[in-house]
C-alpha cells in the first residue's frame, strides 16, 4: 500500500509544540498512520549537506505540504526570505498538495511580523486557491489535520465513506464490548422495530446480524457503538457539541462540551 509523505511546515522555535503534536498525532491515529509517513526536521538526523538545501529536497519528495503560521516570520536576517516561506514557495512549485494552518483569527493579523502578515496575506486570496483554516489550540489544530487528511484520501480513492467504518479494528477482543449496552440494545429494538434476535442472544450472533463482524474479528463500527471505552483505541473518537446564540457562527459560545470517554449510543 502507497504511503504518502507529509512535510510539516513552520517557524520551528514558536510553534515547537504544534509541529510536534501534528507530527505525534498522525502516526498515533490508527488509520492515518496506514496511510502516511510524516517529515519533521528537528527529527533528521545531522548531514553534511547545508540544511536548506536538506529541507528542500525533503519537500520535494514529499506529497503534501502542512505550513503552520503564527506571529513569527522567522527570517535569519535583514531582507532574507524565512526558511517557512522558502519551503512554501517549494512546494508550490512542485506543485504540492498545500494544506495551512493559520494561528488565532483574523483580527490579530495586523499584529503579526511583517513577512508573515504578507505571506497570510497571499494565502488568503482567493484567486490563489489555497486551503487554510484558523485555529486556536492543539487539540483544534489536530481535528483540522484529521479532516484534511481525510478528505484527502477520498479524492485519492484510498478510503470510501464507509472505509473506516468497516474495518477491522486491530486488538480488539469481545472483553472490550459493553454486555450491558447490548443488552439495552436488543430490548429497544425488538419493542421499537420488531429486532428478529432474544435477549439472551450472545454477543457475537448480534454483532453477525447487524454486519459488526468481519472475518469473526470485531470493525471499528462495533467498537464506536458497543466499546465500554471507544477512546482505547481511537484518540479521535469523540463529539463536540456546541450551542450558538443565533445562526452565526460566533464565539464565545452559548455552550460548548466535549464527550470523549462515551460510545456513540451514550
Amino acid at each position: 500500500m502507497k504511503k504518502y509523505k507529509i512535510f510539516i511546515s513552520g517557524v520551528q522555535k514558536e510553534l515547537k509544540e504544534e509541529r510536534r503534536a501534528v507530527k505525534d498525532f498522525i502516526l498515533a491515529d490508527p488509520l492515518l498512520s496506514e496511510y502516511f509517513d510524516v517529515f519533521l526536521f528537528e527529527d533528521s538526523p545531522a548531514k553534511s549537506k547545508s540544511a536548506k538545501r536538506a529541507y528542500l529536497e525533503e519537500v520535494g519528495k514529499s506529497d503534501i505540504y502542512i505550513g503552520l503560521l503564527g506571529s513569527k516570520y522567522g527570517s535569519t536576517g535583514k531582507g532574507k526570505v524565512s526558511p517557512t516561506e522558502v519551503e512554501f514557495r517549494e512546494a508550490k512549485v512542485k506543485h504540492k498538495e498545500i494544506l495551512i494552518y493559520i494561528k488565532g483569527q483574523n483580527t490579530v493579523d495586523k499584529d503579526r511580523e511583517t513577512g508573515m502578515q504578507k505571506l497570510i496575506k497571499e494565502i488568503k486570496d482567493s484567486k490563489a486557491g489555497y486551503s487554510y483554516r484558523r485555529f486556536e489550540s492543539v487539540a483544534e489544530l489536530a481535528d483540522l489535520v484529521y479532516e484534511s487528511l481525510i478528505a484527502f484520501l477520498k479524492e485519492k480513492g484510498e478510503i470510501g465513506r464507509a472505509g473506516f467504518d468497516q474495518r477491522i479494528c486491530e486488538g480488539a477482543t469481545f472483553s472490550d464490548i459493553d454486555d450491558a449496552k447490548v443488552r439495552w440494545f436488543l430490548k429497544v429494538a425488538r419493542t421499537k422495530r420488531n429486532f428478529p434476535l432474544g435477549l439472551d442472544s450472545s454477543i457475537k450472533d448480534v454483532f453477525t446480524h447487524l454486519k459488526l463482524l468481519r472475518d469473526s474479528k470485531l470493525i471499528n463500527a462495533a467498537i464506536l457503538l458497543f466499546s465500554k471505552n471507544p477512546r482505547k483505541f481511537f484518540d479521535q473518537a469523540k463529539i463536540k457539541c456546541v450551542q450558538l446564540p443565533s445562526t452565526e457562527v460566533v464565539k464565545p459560545f452559548s455552550s460548548y462540551h466535549i464527550y470523549e470517554e462515551e460510545n456513540l449510543f451514550e
